[in-house]
């Protein structure tokens, strides 16, 4: 899992430098599209969240971590339209 992390830390890194190339317009435009695209998937993002929310309260509960990163990871409309 965690070499998977990484990996796609590193892909994002590589695809940083492209994106640094581009304009503006071109930037803007890119963003909007992942705005528009986690606003129409927002249904799946959250019961997916709700999954990792309840994994959370297991390690909670072995005290693997706290109430706050809990708060932290929790979603809903309102944090997702937040991000758009």
């Amino acid at each position: 899992m965690m070499s998977e992390v990484v990996n796609k830390a590193k892909a994002a890194r590589q695809a940083s430098y492209g994106l640094a190339k581009l304009g503006t317009e071109s930037k803007n435009a890119a963003l909007n599209a992942v705005a528009e695209a986690i606003w129409t998937h927002r249904e799946s993002l959250l019961e997916a969240n709700q999954k990792d929310l309840d994994a959370a309260d297991g390690m909670l509960r072995k005290g693997e971590i706290n109430e706050a990163m809990i708060k932290r990871l929790a979603l809903n409309t309102g944090k997702v339209q937040g991000i758009v």
